[in-house]
């Protein structure tokens, strides 16, 4: 039994102390064995790496089901979720170097052990792929988000091109220009012959083509010249249908010779225009002077006889010309204190040799580099401008003011004036052309409604222009493919045949580009009216068809012209004697049919045969368009269209009036319109207008892509072209127009990064020493210097600075002994999140410590005062709109923890129908982290990302505000056990090795040592009985010859009756 018990308790002994030693050996040397070094790089340099650890990434895209009732009607959105599209997340470090870097959180400036290298991800399509129909729009939500936060310069400057280089500039000169060509070039119609078609003999011109152009509109005529596809194409197709002519070459030999007139005149134009320093004039100097002594409309050779241009034009509002505001501003100050003070302010003319055009100057577009502060196009300049315009008493309202001119000392010096008071005159001029002219400010007008306006205006021209450019095409694209279907692919085939055999499958394979479809043949004869680069370069993209077998196929001629001028030809006699009564020749114009459907729905109501009667054009034709007509929206409003003819409608067209921005900014801000354009001054035309905005300006909420195009990025039409114009022009060339879920803007490629080693503190193994070269969380953003200089800085997105803290979850601190808290750095969302435990797992037979995302993680900064921070007021999201520059909220997927802001979400649907609910083990954020060695078995970064829909000036028929999902990201990997072998496979060893003695120890040595135990009770019980076997005996005794033997005590034995003896004494 001792000899049990003393193994027992050996083994139990070893039990204890061989794993303590053994966990003691392992203790010491993992902090060297998992620190990052340049001797282990290839084991973590890389994803999936040396042992090919792969994260995937799981892109969920949603499809509106209701795009037209989000729109139209404000209703809560509704999405079907598509299946998930699998990307291989592809890591890579570069140029590593070794380092001390100071830890971001830590005051006392401590320097540690680090990594250094450029950061690389991308990602690579794991497998199959799909459509997404109506996604979200991004580029809508960003341009929405601009216009409301928008710095108050940028309207500023707007106002000023608008009203001085513009208007005064390069509209006076179309003007003028477009006067001195009717009289010289349009006087009959032998003139316009020999103007537009010289040489050819196969354009007749009579009188009433003459007497029409003459009064047509003169940004119609000058759309020709325009450097904008879109705008040049929309009039090119009036020339041809106007003027019937036959072929396509004609309408460009017309646009060429008419664009050759415009810039003789301009620069005829130029010769008489007044300089001070020898060089042409351009806008700049034509609007200077014209602001400065009304030199153009007071020209007598142009015989306009007016000293401003509002008295050509009553839409113009305020005072654009100095020369007209000034003797109103001396009007105005007349009997008071003031009178007298401003007689000899003086802005320059030609005849007194004076001249301030440097306040106009305007650097070309391919300007770099600092506009002079005397210029009024000087950022800086203007922004102190009207700083202090806030400030400053304005006589003009209210002569009994009184003004400190000496406090204008500094702007006189920087805009080389004459005096303070001139430069007083200036900001009071400023002033009204702000308030006045743009912005409206006295009926109610404000920075946001001011860029309202110029989004309405530029809405509804690009609706009723995408009508005259593309919905005529598309009708006789129906009509063709409805009439020519069948013999349509055989001639085609014939033809690129002849051209190249091998592209015939290219061209007519219908999971590219069906020929046979309606709305093919409505593109390719946009294509053949228009020559559009865009269109043309789709084509090439789609089919791969050969430049030359294209172009072949648009030949004068050949059968695509000829089918589109029977179809032509068809619609005209159709329509010739009621919506193309007006037209002269074989053809509608195409303003005629599209002002028609826009006011009525006339076509489509009653359409040429094969066509069916239906209620718009998209219905009609099957374009993948939303639906502009007026009528289509006022029917939904079960409202009556405006109380206008075709032929009013007409002339509010085509001559500009509809565009107005005064008569734009009477419907927004409600107040009553004159003229002819009254009975649109309605609330549902100012719906309309918003849905304009909303699908036209912004590009609509929701658009059609390609799922790899949505996920790997696309080029957005309206970012691009905001991207090509200037600040001045409303555009912003900072923007970036391609639009990417992969591509984040918070990691840039070959980023600057660093991470601690862990060799001199393990508790900081692979957390972040700075990101993108910043110890503090920052974001790329341009920051504008000036008009024509910008540069990419680094900024702080949150209310204050954010030290970096977290690591990029390949690892943890190493050692975990007590369920501590970890850190994780996600750049999508620029933030670091901290993780608790959740409860004790295995991954491949590894024990690890699952941890989740702390519950505090979604609370608003109500709740959790830290929030604030990140500008968390929206409970269950993580607001991104300052790190993105769009109305972006992050979420758990599938709204998890959402809570009581449940009215916020859209209504998601899996394929079958059936709501979609959150489901923690699905949706939440977790990391699995093997406590030894910190490094991560499993994790699933579960990040929806929503656009938020806010019930707001443009949004105010929403019922309520809405999280438009974009796309939910879930980032997962586990380790199988092929892999927790190979990298942690001798502390496997290890750790079951002290687990074996453990058990073996404390099993077999507590069975033994109880054995042992229960042996000696045994024996111990064995001898007592033995000791009872010497009163045995082969014979019955009695009871008084019986002696009992009993232990010795002391050597000494008793009898029977002495114990009884003793008993009775005791």
């Amino acid at each position: 039994g001792g000899v049990m018990i003393g193994i027992g308790a050996l083994l139990i002994l070893i039990a204890i102390v061989v794993p303590i030693v053994i966990k003691g050996a392992v203790r010491e040397q993992i902090p060297a064995q998992v620190a990052v070094s340049k001797d282990n790089e290839d084991q973590w340099n890389a994803l999936p790496g040396k042992h090919n650890i792969e994260v995937i990434k799981r892109v969920f895209l949603y499809n509106c089901t209701n795009p037209e009732d989000v729109v139209m009607d404000g209703s809560k959105p509704k999405f079907t979720e598509l299946d998930p599209v699998p990307y291989l997340d592809i890591q890579k470090f570069m140029d590593v170097n070794y380092t001390r870097v100071q830890v971001p959180w830590d005051n006392i400036q401590n320097e540690r052990d680090a990594a250094v290298f450029k950061y690389l991800e991308y990602y690579q399509l794991y497998n199959g792929t799909q459509d997404v129909k109506v996604p979200v729009n991004p580029a809508a939500f960003g341009l929405w988000h601009g216009l409301k936060t928008a710095e108050q310069w940028r309207t500023q400057l707007g106002a000023l091109f608008s009203v001085t280089v513009d208007g005064l500039g390069n509209s006076l000169i179309k003007q003028i220009a477009f006067t001195l060509m009717v009289d010289e070039n349009f006087a009959d119609k032998d003139a316009v012959k020999a103007s537009l078609w010289p040489a050819s003999d196969d354009v007749t011109v009579d009188t009433n083509k003459t007497e029409r152009m003459r009064k047509d509109n003169v940004a119609k005529w000058y759309a020709l010249c325009s450097p904008d596809n879109d705008t040049r194409i929309e009039f090119q197709n009036e020339i041809f249908t106007y003027f019937s002519l036959s072929r396509v070459d004609l309408m460009e030999e017309a646009t060429n010779n008419f664009c050759s007139i415009v810039a003789n005149t301009v620069t005829f134009l130029q010769a008489a225009c007044p300089k001070d320093d020898g060089r042409t004039c351009d806008a700049s100097d034509f609007a200077y002077w014209q602001w400065a002594s009304s030199y153009f409309t007071l020209l007598p050779a142009l015989g306009l006889n007016a000293t401003s241009v509002t008295q050509l034009d009553d839409t113009i509002l305020g005072y654009p010309e100095m020369s007209f505001f000034l003797p109103k501003f001396r009007e105005a100050v007349k009997n008071s204190s003031h009178q007298g003070e401003f007689d000899a302010v003086n802005f320059g003319s030609p005849s007194s040799a004076v001249s301030y055009s440097h306040l106009f100057y305007l650097p070309p577009r391919d300007f770099v580099g600092d506009v002079p502060a005397s210029s009024l196009f000087n950022l800086d300049t203007i922004k102190a401008l009207f700083a202090a315009i806030d400030t400053l008493p304005d006589l003009f309202a209210d002569p009994s003011l009184t003004v400190d001119y000496s406090s204008l000392a500094p702007f006189t010096k920087s805009l080389k004036l004459s005096d303070d008071k001139q430069t007083y005159v200036l900001l009071i001029w400023l002033k009204n052309l702000l308030e006045v002219t743009a912005m409206r400010k006295a009926d109610g007008g404000t920075y946001l409604t001011t860029n309202m306006m110029g989004l309405a205006q530029a809405s509804l021209q690009g609706a009723v222009g995408w009508m005259s450019r593309e919905f005529p095409s598309y009708l006789y694209g129906s009509i063709m493919a409805l009439s020519n279907a069948n013999p349509a692919r055989n001639n085609v085939n014939d033809y690129i045949r002849d051209v190249d055999a091998s592209q015939v499958p290219l061209f007519c394979n219908d999971t590219k580009l069906n020929l046979v479809s309606a709305e093919s043949f409505g593109f390719y004869a946009a294509i053949y009216f228009t020559r559009d680069y865009d269109k043309l370069q789709y084509v090439y993209d789609k089919t791969g068809l050969s430049e030359q077998a294209m172009q072949g196929m648009l030949t004068p001629g050949y059968y695509l012209e000829r089918n589109l001028m029977a179809a032509m030809k068809k619609v005209k006699k159709v329509y010739n004697s009621t919506i193309c009564a007006s037209s002269v020749g074989f053809f509608c114009s195409n303003r005629e049919l599209a002002y028609a459907q826009w006011l009525q729905n006339s076509v489509s109501a009653s359409p040429p045969k094969p066509l069916n009667a239906t209620t718009n054009l998209v219905a009609l034709t099957g374009v993948h368009h939303y639906k502009p007509e007026l009528k289509t929206f006022f029917d939904r409003q079960v409202e009556t269209t405006p109380n206008v003819t075709l032929a009013e409608a007409w002339d509010l067209l085509s001559s500009g009036q509809l565009f107005n921005q005064k008569f734009i900014g009477d419907v927004l801000l409600e107040k009553p319109s004159k003229g002819n354009v009254q009975p649109f001054n309605i609330p549902t035309f100012k719906k309309y207008l918003k849905m304009l905005m909303i699908e036209e300006g912004l590009g609509g909420l929701f658009v059609e892509k390609t799922v790899q195009e949505y996920i790997e990025g696309y080029t957005d039409k309206i970012l691009k072209k905001a991207s090509m114009e200037t600040f001045e022009e409303g555009g912003d060339p900072t923007i970036n127009p391609v639009i990417s879920i992969n591509d984040s803007p918070t990691s840039p490629v070959n980023g600057t990064d660093s991470f601690f080693v862990g060799s001199d503190k393990h508790s900081l193994t692979r957390e972040y020493g700075f990101w993108l070269n910043n110890r503090y969380l920052k974001v790329q953003m341009p920051q504008i210097k000036g008009l024509r200089s910008w540069n990419n800085d680094m900024v702080n997105p949150w209310k204050t600075n954010v030290p970096m803290r977290g690591t990029d979850a390949g690892q943890f601190q190493p050692l975990m002994d007590n369920h501590e808290d970890i850190w994780l750095f996600i750049s999508d969302i620029m933030m670091p999140l901290k993780f608790v435990y959740d409860k004790d797992t295995t991954v491949s037979g590894m024990s690890a410590w699952k941890y989740k995302s702390e519950d505090t993680i979604v609370n608003n900064a109500t709740e959790t005062s830290e929030k604030d921070t990140f500008y968390q007021y929206l409970h269950g999201t993580l607001n991104l709109t300052s790190v993105l520059g769009a109305p972006l909220f992050a979420t758990k997927g599938r709204f998890l923890d959402i809570g009581y802001n449940a009215d916020y979400c859209s209504e998601i649907y899996d394929k079958t129908g059936k709501t979609l609910e959150a489901d923690r083990n699905r949706d939440d954020v977790f990391m699995t982290v093997e406590p030894w060695t910190g490094l991560s078995l499993a994790g699933g970064q579960r990040l929806a990302l929503n656009f938020k829909l806010d019930k707001d000036e443009l949004f105010d028929h929403t019922q309520h505000s809405y999280l438009l999902p974009y796309a939910y990201v879930r980032r997962e990997f586990e380790f199988n056990e092929s892999q927790v072998n190979d990298l942690l496979g001798d502390l496997k060893f290890a750790l079951a090795f002290c687990l074996g003695i453990q058990i073996t120890g404390y099993v077999l040595g507590s069975l033994l040592f109880i054995g042992g135990v229960l042996l000696i009770i045994w024996a111990f019980r064995i001898r007592k009985y033995e000791g009872l076997g010497d009163y045995s005996t082969s014979e019955p005794l009695d009871n008084d010859s019986v002696i009992e033997k009993k232990p010795m005590l002391n050597g000494t034995r008793f009898s029977n009756e002495e114990t009884k003896d003793e008993n009775s004494a005791l």
